[in-house]
């Protein structure tokens, strides 16, 4: 196939590029997504449960919020897991994944849950079962963590993956040993301690990649070149905005611990076309140096947010990549607004693929939303007319981003070159080759100089030629 990609002018130049190939999106392997079992309308497919001599019995039941086991800020129905269990050998109960296929874990942080106990300082075990030397047979690697029931009533537990060891007590014939990879998760189980009681679990979630938390303050500076980095604000020249963190915001973020710390955002925006707001531009350790981050693998971005239901607009914007050799904050911004038009805190997660381009004339790339090089994320404020306080907690990334589209693009906006120079002109692929299992075995890229402003001879020599780009290769190929 033979099409035309895009124009650039260079000295009045046209570079024309073709390519040839078929470029196709593919979805990437499987993944599960934050919710793993919050057993509303029972348990889920692929549960089971396993005994020798003991007995264990796991049913789902709806309480209350007037219930005595309703979970804390529990509004509404809810239904959850109890576990009625004699073990005297072994016993316990999980959800497995084979017939859907294995899951890719590799994008979350945690293994979550709600843990109803009565204080018996019984111990129990979360195991997660890893890849397979065969994924025929149930060879998989098991890792576990052991919690301890230590309260009465319900707690919540987080375990991070980092915690878990590799099990010592069973291990199936023909487990690898290859370390917990997590991006072949065949299973997860609690194994229940000898001895009998009845307990009661709910909401069996993946954490999500923290970003910013807010407990460690909002660390500031300036890089080599004079950007601030950091936390910093914005806002036109008839807005105000002030930002902090409180651990005593209006209302305490839903199931977090006591002395939680979140952002606080205070904004006086003017509604003649007004803004305001805070950016996280991310900083290193000494707070000298802009580093961006690889979001790439990942579906989306979440977070709390504390509304006022004013009915303003509100908006989150992420700074993607940098022009090469950039020494100005020119990150390219994609965006996506929210109405204030809710009271209170609420969860949002927002998957890249709604976000859309914002221009702010500040000579940004626009090379598309590539998440290789994210320099930051905002937060702001439009048009309010009128001051008010967001707070915000857990800025987070959630999910496995699917393989975007293989695309051809310039490394550039615009190449400058002074009279009698060469300009060199670098041409990119916005991924690697063989990332989607339809990708070709190359790409090739045609390129040729056309007439602008400037003529050939005169102004310029003519240029042609092809760039081939194959599997394994480098991803960037330049010209002059």
């Amino acid at each position: 196939m033979m099409a035309k990609i895009s124009l650039k002018r260079v000295l009045g130049v046209f570079i024309t590029i073709f390519f040839v190939g078929t470029l196709l999106t593919a979805p990437a392997g499987a993944a599960g997504g934050l919710a793993l079992a919050d057993f509303e309308g029972g348990t889920p497919s692929g549960w089971f449960v396993f005994n020798g001599a003991s007995t264990v019995t796991t049913t789902t039941q709806i309480v209350a919020d007037t219930d005595a086991l309703a979970l804390p800020d529990q509004a509404g129905d809810n239904e959850i897991l109890s576990a009625d269990y004699n073990v005297i050998d072994f016993g316990g109960f999980g959800n497995d994944f084979t017939v859907a296929g294995p899951q890719n874990w590799i994008n979350y942080t945690s293994f979550d849950f709600w843990f109803y106990g009565t204080g018996s300082g019984l111990a129990y075990q979360a195991e997660i079962s890893d890849n397979r030397s065969d994924p025929a047979i149930d060879t998989s690697e098991r890792f576990d963590y052991v919690f301890i029931d230590d309260t009465v009533g319900w707690k919540h537990i987080s375990i991070p993956f980092s915690d878990f060891t590799r099990a010592t007590d069973f291990q199936p014939g023909g487990a690898p040993d290859d370390g917990f990879t997590l991006t072949e998760i065949w299973a997860w189980a609690i194994v229940l301690p000898f001895g009998s009681d009845v307990v009661y679990f709910d909401n069996f979630e993946l954490g999500p990649k923290i970003i910013d938390d807010f407990e460690s303050g909002l660390p500031a500076g300036a890089d080599t070149d004079g950007n601030a980095i950091g936390f910093l604000t914005f806002n036109d020249p008839n807005s105000t905005v002030a930002i902090s963190t409180s651990t005593t915001p209006a209302a305490p973020v839903p199931e977090a611990p006591a002395g939680n710390s979140v952002l606080q955002v205070d904004t006086n925006v003017n509604d003649n076309f007004g803004f305001a707001g805070v950016i996280h531009a991310f900083e290193n350790a000494a707070l000298d140096t802009w580093v961006p981050q690889d979001w790439s693998a990942y579906e989306g971005m979440s977070f709390w947010l504390y509304g006022n239901n004013t009915g303003s607009i509100l908006f989150i914007d992420v700074l993607d990549n940098r022009n090469p050799g950039s020494t100005t904050d020119d990150a390219e911004r994609y965006s996506i607004n929210i109405i204030d038009d809710f009271s209170g805190w609420q969860h949002f997660e927002i998957p890249f693929s709604t976000m859309n381009r914002k221009e702010v004339g500040n000579g940004a790339p626009n090379d598309g939303f590539t998440l290789t090089e994210v320099h930051g994320w905002a937060f702001g404020v439009f048009n309010a007319g009128q001051a008010f306080t967001n707070y915000m907690d857990d800025v987070a990334l959630y999910g496995v981003a699917e393989v975007p589209e293989l695309l051809v693009t310039f490394e550039a906006n615009a190449y400058e070159v002074t009279e009698g120079g060469q300009a060199l002109v670098t041409v990119k692929l916005t991924r690697e080759i063989g990332a989607s299992p339809d990708d070709p075995a190359e790409v090739s890229v045609d390129f040729y100089s056309e007439p602008g402003t400037a003529g050939p001879d005169r102004d310029y020599t003519d240029v042609s030629g092809t760039l081939t780009f194959v599997a394994g290769g480098p991803t960037s190929q330049s010209f002059t």
